[in-house]
């Protein structure tokens, strides 16, 4: 990246800073609560929402207005007042479980996976997951986690998926206690306390990252991940590096209670968006306009990361056929099915994490019944979002 931005602005030095996924929303938050931000950020717009409602974005307006031809559709997050003060560079893919296919077969239980483009049931799942115990009891079928305030859409895909809601309309409060929803986030907790007390997920769940997690899925300890469709390209290019076993590795859709097609959660979009804390702003706004220029970035960006273009001169396309027929099928369901209205783009939802994430420990540990659960939940979270819309 910083050599693509010379290639523009010959004056200017970026020095690209990687935050783990396990440290990004605490950086975050802490950096607008401090006026400390970088002086680009480049992330989902969850994290950057925040930013946009509260006052510390720059306007990029004029970088929008001068690439707009490049947009497939004028984009809509990180836009206030008819002012842009966030461009995305693409569009979110569908959350799923990741699968080493080849330890499926080594372990006999390819068979009890559905194909490709087929829903399963959370029978249908728990069945795989014993199978797969019953078979070596050294490799867990999945892992789940508690420990860090991120990557929390893969559980909201699971509730959307059972039907549950989890605001109000004008997003002022928590409804996850109420009939109708209540009872369907209860669905989704009992399958993962089934997972903790059966030992289906490794011990200590309440304290693992989504990193971690990642972790033991790529050094072969988990059959399933529980991801989003865009991590397996990625899987490919830490095989070449040496950063993860080889497998064969797919995506399969995230189980539902009947198994149907259903609902998906979506992030929308990642991309870039400027601050001005260390007074840098001008030229900032000059490396978002090179890499709205730069048309191999982009290309890059979406091959690598399997995320859907959201710009015109882009495709998605991958190294192997079936690779990319997968990945055309993530983006018919995110197309289909996927939504980000559930609170995701709002910028109190950072707010709300730390309220989840406590729960869902104390679930792993046995500290609460998914009735306690969703008995707190409400007006913890109800409360988180007072709290951020009064301060």
């Amino acid at each position: 990246l910083p050599e693509i931005v010379k290639s523009y602005y010959p004056w200017i030095n970026v020095i690209p800073e990687h935050i783990p996924d396990n440290a990004i929303t605490e950086r975050v938050a802490v950096a607008y609560a401090t006026d400390s931000c970088p002086d680009i950020l480049y992330d989902t717009y969850s994290r950057i929402a925040p930013a946009v409602s509260g006052g510390l974005a720059v306007d990029l307006t004029d970088v929008y207005e001068a690439n707009k031809d490049v947009f497939i559709a004028e984009p809509q997050d990180g836009v206030k007042d008819g002012k842009h003060y966030y461009l995305p560079v693409y569009a979110d893919a569908p959350y799923c479980v990741q699968v080493n296919m080849d330890l499926a077969e080594e372990l006999g239980v390819a068979d009890l996976l559905p194909a490709e483009e087929e829903p399963w049931s959370y029978e249908e799942f728990l069945t795989l997951c014993r199978a797969v115990k019953a078979a070596d009891p050294n490799i867990y079928p999945i892992s789940l986690f508690g420990g860090s305030q991120s990557s929390d859409g893969w559980d909201f895909s699971m509730f959307l998926g059972s039907g549950a809601r989890f605001l109000n309309d004008d997003k002022t409060a928590s409804i996850v206690n109420q009939p109708g929803n209540r009872e369907k986030i209860i669905e989704v907790l009992e399958l993962y306390q089934t997972l903790a007390e059966e030992k289906l997920i490794p011990d200590g769940a309440a304290a693992m990252t989504a990193g971690d997690c990642g972790a033991m899925f790529r050094a072969g300890q988990l059959l399933m991940c529980a991801g989003a469709y865009n991590g397996i390209p990625g899987l490919y290019h830490q095989m070449e590096d040496g950063n993860c076993i080889e497998m064969n590795a797919v995506g399969r859709l995230q189980p539902s209670p009947n198994g149907e097609m259903v609902t998906t959660a979506s992030y929308g979009t990642g991309g870039l968006a400027v601050y001005d804390s260390n007074g840098k702003a001008e030229a900032a706004k000059l490396v978002v306009d090179a890499l709205m220029k730069d048309q191999a970035w982009r290309q890059a960006v979406i091959s690598t990361a399997g995320v859907s273009p959201v710009t015109v001169d882009v495709i998605a396309e991958y190294e192997t056929p079936e690779l990319t027929q997968m990945m055309a099928f993530a983006t018919e369901v995110f197309n289909t099915y996927g939504d980000s209205s559930w609170g995701i783009l709002d910028p109190f939802w950072t707010d709300t994490r730390s309220v989840f994430f406590p729960l869902k420990q104390d679930l792993f540990t046995g500290n609460i019944t998914p009735e306690e659960f969703v008995e707190q939940w409400e007006p913890l979270m109800t409360d988180a979002i007072a709290n951020y819309n009064a301060g």
